[in-house]
């Protein structure tokens, strides 16, 4: 009889037949049986301490037929292979059983069967998912708000309704339903205000030069007095011009006035201003001098003109019935003199200086663009102004 091959583990398949000695042979091997005792056998991953016994059956005869048909179970060949496995020389043809030369030589030692194999391992329990941590809220974040008990869709809030004492109702209907004639809905607002009311008097502003002559000022005299507001350009809209108080300039704050042309769309005096209003008097005074600084920029002859023939002009210059009554006119006056000659001179001088400045740069482009020599040329060989003494050099 022949021994099986046991596999141990799923590279460990030993012979049985080789652990008997070399003069033993087919007849002194006895039959194994279910009944008879366990054959021990060391395989050889183990150490000699351990000893595996296993209960070996009788092998079942092999011929060519039986071992064909494990090699197809095992190998997984079918009928239809193109390429089956070539048989090893060892395979007995006959019925007669194979001797233990034959399996010991063979190439390729055939499979064993699976009820020889050993119980497979229990299988590897899975792994559990490690429990899951929330990171921690760090100090200072924010933490999400609950959700909101009320539904999230507009509300208009009402005001509770009272309803009488004596109301009694007969019916569930008349319970649920109550009549809008007993709710106490709040008064309707009055219609907004309009800032401009353009059904009103427009307020009319004087339009009077600047000391610089960039843009002009509006001034708004307060009617039944000779109070005024000076208000002075600031920027203009698509719609209009913004006008800002010359006095609360002064202080800080930032009062304006919204004007189109020479009329306020609101009332100057109800603005908030921080200040007090002006002599209109005094202003008109000083706007007849600014005007005559520009008259004078205009007209070379004051080049030559001394400061008290200016001054005096000046003086004349009130005479005129343009300006108002003759009271009036007589109080002008008064204001412009009582400054005195001394303060005043040194304003019309320092105005006939750059007057002269003035008229010898327009001289020395004109004779540049007539002899076509530079300005310094021109300067050096025919000065044709004095700037010291204000006379032309012809």
């Amino acid at each position: 009889m022949f021994a099986a091959h046991v596999k141990e583990e799923v590279d460990d398949v030993i012979d049985v037949t080789r652990l008997l000695p070399s003069e033993d042979t087919e007849a002194s091997v006895e039959s194994a049986s279910t009944s008879a005792s366990p054959t021990p056998f060391r395989s050889k991953k183990c150490s000699s301490a351990h000893t595996h016994f296993r209960l070996v059956p009788s092998p079942p005869t092999l011929n060519y037929s039986k071992e064909r048909a494990s090699r197809r179970r095992f190998s997984g060949s079918h009928s239809d292979d193109p390429a089956p496995r070539p048989l090893s020389s060892s395979v007995n043809h006959s019925d007669e059983p194979a001797t233990d030369q034959q399996l010991t030589t063979s190439a390729t030692p055939p499979k064993p069967t699976p009820h020889l194999l050993p119980p497979s391992p229990p299988p590897i329990p899975a792994r559990k998912s490690p429990p899951h941590h929330y990171p921690l809220q760090e100090r200072g974040e924010r933490r999400p708000r609950p959700p909101p008990s009320f539904p999230l869709f507009p509300v208009r809030l009402v005001r509770s309704v009272q309803l009488p004492d004596d109301l009694l109702s007969t019916s569930v209907e008349e319970d649920n339903a109550v009549s809008t004639q007993n709710y106490s809905f709040p008064p309707p607002r009055p219609p907004p205000k309009r800032r401009y009311n353009y059904n009103q008097e427009p307020f009319l502003g004087e339009r009077e030069i600047s000391m610089f002559g960039k843009h002009d000022v509006l001034r708004y005299t307060i009617p039944g007095g000779e109070k005024c507001y000076i208000f002075l350009f600031k920027r203009s809209n698509h719609t209009h011009d913004v006008y800002r108080c010359r006095e609360c300039k002064k202080i800080g704050p930032f009062v304006t006035v919204k004007v189109i042309g020479d009329y306020f769309l609101t009332d100057p005096e109800d603005e908030p201003h921080v200040c007090e209003p002006v002599d209109g008097l005094q202003d008109r005074v000083e706007r007849l001098i600014y005007n005559k600084w520009r008259e004078m920029q205009r007209d070379p002859r004051y080049a030559t003109t001394a400061c008290r023939d200016v001054w005096k002009e000046i003086l004349e210059a009130f005479d005129d019935e343009s300006l108002g009554d003759e009271e009036e006119r007589e109080k002008m006056r008064f204001i412009y003199e009582s400054s005195g000659y001394d303060n005043r001179r040194i304003t019309i001088s320092r105005n006939l200086k750059r007057l002269k400045k003035l008229m010898a740069k327009n001289t020395l482009e004109k004779a540049e663009d007539e002899t076509g020599e530079s300005s310094e040329d021109v300067a050096v060989s025919e000065p044709l102004f004095n700037t010291a003494t204000g006379v032309f050099l012809q």
